[in-house]
């Protein structure tokens, strides 16, 4: 049961939490990591399982230049920074090695996507030259021999390799440690006060008491009529991993009409995804999303689908925007209702940076970046 029931339920017992979080995905945790960081009473509550949603992709990329022109992602080098500050603290805390900075390719595979490559580097104001380099085609196909037929491509040294299921376990284990508490595969129903002060009642009976509730629900933000406001839109997007019975000659991954996440200390295996779906009627991996992606393989490296071994898909549903910008702010009308969501294929590259501009503003008054804000909708 979803949505807000305007009447409070008086109970005798009750669990009092600073912090309501709806959401185990990526954008879920990187909050409660945010907030238990400041010594926050925080509770997270979850339909489902931890990562059960599009945050469970078996490998994803970090990679700041997107899109069809190779564009630099909002707030590139910050978002990087934050990032990769908890992916460092989580490993050196865990010594689980579940990422790996190996970069990544842009081939340019039609000749008017070479063209905004190549302005890509001059275009924008990146950190550092280093960040991103254009090679012509023979140039670019020399060096990574893999690659052919191209028109050329970007080589993205700022770019990661991530398991983001060892993350996302490794990261809960740690907030579970700093306080954290937690419910999954919990129905529940949201009862408010006219003070704005909200009660959780859990399928299993307990009820949480709280003054904030935070929503990173992801795709399940369509079941709650208070942010029907805003013009989100459900993507499907589908992987395949595939392995192989010898190592691929592979160095970095590939970012190429979807990605190829490859993880060198796996180097059978390779993980070829894409988010493309926009009209489906089915949330499961499907044969049709199986040739399309092998398709993709393919196209970007030619050959290499006739020696697989083993496949294996998952599939899941992300929330995107008008704007393809991602949304994090406060109700415009209900008292302490918050949300970070529409972050679409890039949560990783924005799930940490926007959980710390969300709690800036709820905890310090911070203005809220107007590009990301959810009162750009009103």
């Amino acid at each position: 049961m979803f949505g807000l029931i305007n009447s409070w339920i008086d109970l005798k017992q009750t669990i009092k939490s600073e912090f309501i979080i709806l959401g185990a995905g990526l954008a879920g945790l990187m909050v409660a990591d945010e907030l238990t960081s400041r010594d926050k009473k925080v509770t997270l509550i979850d339909i489902n399982q931890l990562g059960s949603g599009a945050s469970f992709a078996p490998l994803v990329l970090i990679n700041p230049a997107t899109g069809r022109r190779a564009k630099m992602a909002w707030k590139a080098e910050e978002c990087i920074h934050a990032v990769t500050e908890v992916l460092e603290r989580i490993r050196d805390q865990s010594k689980s090695e579940f990422f790996i900075k190996n970069g990544v390719l842009r081939p340019a595979l039609i000749e008017k996507m070479s063209k905004d490559f190549k302005r890509s580097p001059d275009k924008y104001n990146w950190s550092s030259a280093d960040w991103i380099q254009w090679s012509e085609k023979e140039e670019l196909e020399n060096r990574y021999p893999y690659l052919s037929n191209t028109f050329g491509g970007l080589t993205i040294s700022e770019g990661f390799t991530i398991n983001t299921r060892i993350f996302l376990n490794d990261l809960y284990k740690q907030l579970i440690q700093k306080g954290l508490m937690s419910y999954f595969n919990q129905t529940y129903s949201i009862n408010t006060d006219e003070e704005g002060n909200h009660q959780i009642r859990l399928e299993n009976g307990n009820c949480i008491q709280t003054e904030h509730i935070i929503f990173a629900v992801g795709a399940g933000i369509s079941n709650f009529d208070e942010w029907s406001y805003l013009p989100l839109e459900r993507v499907k997007g589908q992987t395949l991993t595939v392995e192989f019975d010898k190592p691929l000659p592979l160095t970095h991954s590939i970012s190429s009409m979807g990605y190829f996440a490859y993880d060198p200390k796996v180097p059978n295996r390779l993980v070829v995804g894409s988010t493309y779906e926009h009209d489906f009627d089915y949330e499961k991996p499907d044969e049709k999303g199986k040739e399309t992606l092998l398709k993709k393989l393919d196209k970007t490296l030619p050959g290499l689908s006739s020696a697989i071994s083993k496949i294996s898909q998952w599939s899941g549903v992300r929330v995107t925007t008008q704007d393809h910008q991602p949304i994090i702010g406060t109700h415009y009308s209900q008292k302490h209702l918050h949300i970070i969501t529409g972050l679409g294929s890039k949560g990783m590259i924005y799930s940490k940076y926007l959980s710390k501009e969300l709690c800036d503003h709820l905890l310090d008054q911070k203005p809220i970046s107007p590009e990301v804000n959810a009162d750009r909708f009103l």
